[in-house]
């Protein structure tokens, strides 16, 4: 007992000595419902948890807050792991959470649900915000992770469908805490190129955890925001991120996503000999029944007016016959051109021609030269040329103006 009178602040800190030095309050966990929740713009979270019987503050610090994968709402079951202390200030203790999770949904449902809802209210799904990838792109960027399945298989894809178009792979973390940085980056530096006409990104099977990186507001804004359209190719059929609704397109699996991006051009040639065929057919058809149709009428003139009266349709059918067989051949030539000229446009473009021509790769180091700043005088360098490559010596360099 006192022998004199103490403050009020006196003995709050005594209460709070006895409470925060307590073993069992140091490290303590709780379920309950959360009420009253506010998410401070400092990044703070309040709240009350209650049960049946009672209620206790709870304050989430924002360096705690951060890491939570949901935001919290009023009644939702949580779990809290966190120490109780006492806040002077208003005489009170309360319940200092260091963790959260929610009771029956698991985080990350619930955070995929969260942020899937808000993203759709924003209008980041909507159809009139998709981007139409054009049908005969000439170069495709690629963003996966370094060595993976999912990139081998979108490679031998696109080679195997449409040798003619060229690849850019920007290679990136495609898991784990700093994944989603790496994807963000990737598709920024692609979606600022003007010369990529298709972005692919893609990468292969796993855990919700495992695709989370492609569940992040972050990356969803990312894809929302290119200006070139985008064809996912993420996990599994079964597998749906908050990327794929974003995205322009979305493929099953990278290889789909290939598969979605070029059109085969051995397809393409058996389509257009199917189309040959097929009008070939109709023309003789229809010929073949005009011809059944004149000797019908033919057979009944005859009995009242001279043979020579169906002389000039006779004359008409043959012209009518060669003008049809010459429109034909007309189309079927101007798509044939057509596409060989496609096709010769695409060959010119790559490198290979480009050598061909007499011009050559340089590299350093693995990287292609395209300034002599980036490289100095006794440097070894690798020539390409198109029957072969060249180790050459730096001797001397000197600036054109």
């Amino acid at each position: 007992m006192f022998k004199s009178p103490i403050t009020v602040s006196q003995l709050t800190t005594i209460i709070k000595e006895l409470i925060e030095d307590e073993p069992l309050l140091r490290d303590v966990v709780v379920k309950g419902e959360i009420s009253n929740f506010k998410n401070h713009n400092s990044g703070h979270l309040y709240f009350t948890l209650k049960d049946n019987q009672s209620v206790i503050k709870v304050v989430m610090f924002k360096y705690n807050a951060k890491h939570l994968k949901f935001m919290p709402q009023d009644g939702q079951q949580v779990i809290i792991t966190g120490y109780v202390g006492v806040y002077q200030e208003g005489g009170s203790y309360q319940l200092y959470a260091s963790s959260l999770h929610s009771i029956g949904e698991g985080d990350l449902t619930l955070a995929f649900n969260q942020l899937k809802e808000k993203l759709e209210k924003e209008g980041l799904f909507s159809p009139i915000h998709k981007k139409n990838p054009p049908q005969f792109p000439r170069k495709i960027g690629v963003v996966t992770g370094d060595n993976s399945a999912a990139l081998r298989d979108i490679l031998i894809t696109l080679k195997r469908r449409n040798p003619l178009v060229e690849v850019v792979v920007a290679t990136c973390l495609v898991q784990g805490a700093y994944a989603k940085n790496d994807i963000v980056s990737k598709l920024e530096v692609l979606g600022s190129r003007t010369d990529i006409d298709l972005i692919i990104l893609a990468r292969g099977g796993g855990s919700l955890e495992d695709l989370w990186p492609f569940n992040e507001e972050e990356v969803a804004r990312a894809i929302f925001n290119c200006p070139i359209p985008i064809i996912t190719g993420i996990g599994h059929e079964t597998d749906f991120t908050i990327a794929d609704f974003v995205a322009d397109k979305r493929a099953a699996t990278p290889t789909a996503a290939a598969q979605q991006a070029v059109l085969d051009l051995q397809e393409l040639n058996q389509q257009l000999d199917i189309y040959e065929s097929s009008l070939k057919n109709l023309l003789k058809k229809n010929l073949s029944r005009q011809k059944e149709r004149l000797m019908e009428l033919s057979s009944r003139i005859v009995l009242q007016r001279p043979l020579t009266i169906l002389n000039p349709f006779y004359q008409n059918l043959d012209s009518l016959q060669r003008d049809l067989f010459n429109g034909y051949n007309n189309i079927i030539y101007f798509f044939k051109e057509a596409l060989i000229a496609e096709e010769n446009k695409l060959l010119s473009l790559s490198p290979n021609e480009v050598l061909k021509r007499g011009y050559a790769f340089i590299k350093l180091r693995n990287k292609i030269l395209k300034s002599i700043k980036e490289v100095e005088v006794n440097e070894e360098i690798e020539v390409s040329l198109t029957d072969g490559k060249l180790w050459c010596k730096i001797l001397e360099k000197f600036e054109v103006e």
